[in-house]
């Protein structure tokens, strides 16, 4: 589970992750005012792929215009993170 407070501390490494394990990033979202139901999760969290790689990013004000979308962690090896590997709320 990643924290907000301390969420953008540095970019984190996953290893090891695999197909049918989930990512919690509740905390972060919630920390910055992102509501479920109300918010599109697509305004405040991105996913990104380079080489073996995939890059999860978080726009800490989802539509607003102080924050753009910055890594939160990255896994290795494992080039297929999707939404659905989230847990948002």
């Amino acid at each position: 589970m990643f924290e907000g407070e301390t969420a953008f501390a540095g970019r984190d490494l996953v290893r090891d992750f695999t197909a049918g394990e989930t990512i919690n990033i509740a905390d972060v979202l919630s920390y910055f005012g992102y509501v479920a139901g109300t918010d599109m999760l697509s305004d405040w969290v991105q996913i990104t792929y380079a080489g073996n790689h995939s890059f999860l990013e978080v726009d800490r004000d989802g539509t607003g215009t102080t924050h753009t979308f910055t890594d939160l962690m990255y896994t290795e090896n494992y080039s297929t993170l999707a939404i659905s590997d989230l847990e948002v709320v």
